[in-house]
């Protein structure tokens, strides 16, 4: 399977709409995944999920160039009960990350001169995903209709830059056999200026879908 093209969709929302990646599935819509910029140059997102029983919080181990293993069993449990129910993650304008597991250090967004990967995402099988009536989609929806393949887990990620120098995530056909990039591109305001987040929806070599949604990135230890 090769592509042979890539849609590249393009949105113009408001600093503060909060974005939900909504896809088909089985003849019905499943939001996963939601995100926001707010005015002050802060991301806000996280996988889309009604009920929340169980979090980790853990660190991938490198294993060579650009590449991490997860180990699911491995991570440290989060049984505060708030962050249950609020499980997200913030990427703030100033470079601090918030995170159920504590704070960290990453990108400083306010700061940003060229294109940077915030996060990448890895979707549990979507029938985990809850189900909405068409009449439930919105206005800030972005509606996906993807080529499910049962055999090919879903993945994403999301990528922010100066409008001015925005450019399509390209991967090699050879590892991901489908993409579709979608690009929300912001005004900018006094705090900030003019933004592109870019998300990418993709799936690649045969495997099997994992056992929990996750969010990874690259971050620091705060001194």
């Amino acid at each position: 399977m090769i592509m042979n093209t890539i849609e590249c969709p393009i949105f113009l929302p408001s600093l503060g709409d909060r974005i939900r990646i909504v896809v088909r599935y089985r003849n019905s819509w499943r939001p996963i995944f939601w995100f926001k910029l707010s005015k002050d140059g802060s991301v806000y997102l996280g996988p889309r999920l009604a009920e929340i029983s169980e979090i980790k919080s853990g660190k991938a181990s490198p294993i060579g160039d650009n590449q991490f293993r997860v180990q699911y069993s491995e991570g440290e449990r989060i049984d505060n009960p708030e962050l249950l129910t609020q499980a997200k993650l913030s990427f703030h304008g100033s470079g601090i990350v918030n995170t159920p597991g504590g704070r960290t250090s990453g990108e400083k967004i306010r700061s940003l001169n060229d294109q940077v990967l915030l996060c990448v995402t890895t979707f549990r099988h979507l029938s985990h995903f809850d189900v909405i009536d068409e009449t439930e989609i919105k206005g800030r929806d972005v509606c996906l209709n993807c080529p499910i393949d049962e055999s090919r887990p879903l993945w994403g990620q999301l990528w922010i830059a100066p409008s001015t120098n925005e450019h399509p995530v390209l991967h090699n056909s050879e590892a991901v056999t489908w993409q579709i990039n979608a690009f929300f591109r912001y005004q900018g305001v006094q705090e900030i200026k003019k933004l592109t987040i870019q998300f990418v929806l993709a799936y690649g070599v045969e495997g099997s879908w994992p056992p929990y949604s996750s969010v990874l990135f690259v971050g620091e230890d705060i001194q």
